[in-house]
C-alpha cells in the first residue's frame, strides 16, 4: 500500500500553487510509522491520500542533478552524506521541507521496495539542491549557545515586522529577515554547534505556548538532523548545523518569539498522536511523529506538551 502511494506521489510537481506536494510522501510515511504505534485505523493511508490528492498537480521529474543514476550505482547513504555536506548550509531554502523529505525517505527505507525507496530519495535530494539558499555567512566567530543568543536577541522593528508578516511564503519571509541587522547580530553570536536535545527542549517549550507554523519547521528540522546524524555518523555536521541555526534564528525574529521563563515541566507523557484526526492538513502527522521520536530520546515533558499543542492545532 505505501509503495503504491509513494510511487503515485512521484507523478506530482514538487511545488504547486499555495502548497508543497512533497508533503504527500512525508505525511504518508509519518502516518505509516504512527500506525505502528497508535490506534489509527488500517485505512488511514488511503483515507489521507484521498483527501489530499485533489490539491496536487502533475509535474515531470527531470533528475537535473543525476541522483537517479548516482543512487543506483553507489551507496545511497554516501550520496546523501556528500550532498548534505555540500549544500547543508542552505537547508532554509525550502523552509526545511527538502531536508525533512530526505529524512523521511531514509525513515521509510524498511517500509518500501528498494526501487521505490531510491526513487523517493532521488526526488528528495534533487529538491534539496534546487532550493539551496544560504541565509547567513559561512564564517562564524561566536561563542554563545543558540539558546543564550535567542534569549538575548533584540526584536525587529514594528515597521519591518509588519512588512515581512505580509509575505506569504516562509522562504521569502526568512530571506527578508536575513537581510536585517538583527539577524546578523544574532547569528554572529552563535558558535556553530549541532542541534542537541537540550536546544530542542527549549524550542519545544516555546512551541507548547505558541504553535507557530515557522517554529514547527525549526523544531522538526532539528529532530530530522539528529536522526540523520545517527544514521550517518561520519557526516560533516558543520554545514547542516549552520543552516539550521540560520533557519531557527530567522524563524525566531520573524515571529517575534520570546524565550520562556522556564521550560515546560510537570506534564505527563500524553500519547497525543493517538488523538490524530484524519484531515487534509499535512503538518499534524509529521509534527506528531517527530515529537513522539523526541519523547523517546528524552522523556522531557516539553516534547509531550508541544506534541499535544500541535495535534490540537493542526490535527
Amino acid at each position: 500500500m505505501l509503495d503504491r502511494l509513494i510511487s503515485e506521489g512521484h507523478l506530482y510537481a514538487p511545488e504547486y500553487g499555495g502548497g508543497l506536494s512533497n508533503h504527500f510522501p512525508m505525511s504518508l510515511i509519518a502516518l505509516a510509522r504512527l500506525r505502528e504505534l497508535a490506534t489509527l485505523p488500517p485505512e488511514v493511508l488511503t483515507t489521507w491520500a484521498d483527501s489530499y490528492r485533489a490539491r496536487l498537480e502533475l509535474g515531470p521529474f527531470s533528475d537535473k542533478y543525476g541522483f537517479v543514476r548516482a543512487l543506483e550505482n553507489r551507496d545511497p547513504l554516501l550520496v546523501v552524506r556528500e550532498t548534505l555536506e555540500q549544500f547543508g548550509d542552505g537547508l532554509a531554502g525550502t523552509a526545511g521541507h527538502a531536508l525533512l523529505r530526505i529524512y523521511f525517505s531514509l525513515e521509510a527505507q524498511p517500509l518500501l521496495s528498494h526501487s521505490v525507496f531510491l526513487a523517493e530519495l532521488a526526488r528528495s535530494l534533487d529538491y534539496f539542491v534546487q532550493g539551496y539558499t544560504r541565509l547567513g555567512p559561512i564564517s562564524r566567530h561566536g561563542q554563545w549557545s543558540l539558546s543564550a543568543a535567542l534569549a538575548e536577541s533584540k526584536p525587529i522593528a514594528d515597521r519591518e515586522h509588519n512588512r515581512i508578516s505580509r509575505i506569504r511564503s516562509i522562504v521569502a519571509r526568512q530571506a527578508e529577515v536575513a537581510c536585517l541587522p538583527e539577524f546578523a547580530a544574532l547569528v554572529d553570536r552563535v558558535a556553530v554547534a549541532e542541534p542537541t536535545v537540550d536546544s530542542l527542549i527549549a524550542l519545544a517549550s516555546c512551541a507548547a505556548r505558541n504553535t507557530d507554523f515557522t517554529l514547527l519547521h525549526a523544531l522538526t528540522t532539528g529532530h530530522a538532523l539528529l536522526e540523520i546524524f545517527d544514521r550517518i555518523p561520519l557526516i560533516n555536521r558543520a554545514p547542516l548545523s549552520r543552516g539550521w541555526i540560520d533557519f531557527v534564528a530567522a524563524a525566531w525574529l520573524t515571529q517575534r518569539l520570546s524565550w520562556p521563563d522556564s521550560v515546560v515541566s510537570g506534564t505527563e507523557l500524553d500519547p497525543a498522536w493517538k488523538q490524530l484526526r484524519i484531515t487534509r492538513d499535512d503538518h499534524a502527522p509529521k509534527a506528531a511523529f517527530a515529537l513522539h521520536r523526541l519523547c523517546q530520546r528524552s522523556e522531557h515533558p516539553a516534547f509531550a506538551a508541544a506534541l499535544s499543542a500541535y495535534v490540537a492545532a493542526y490535527g
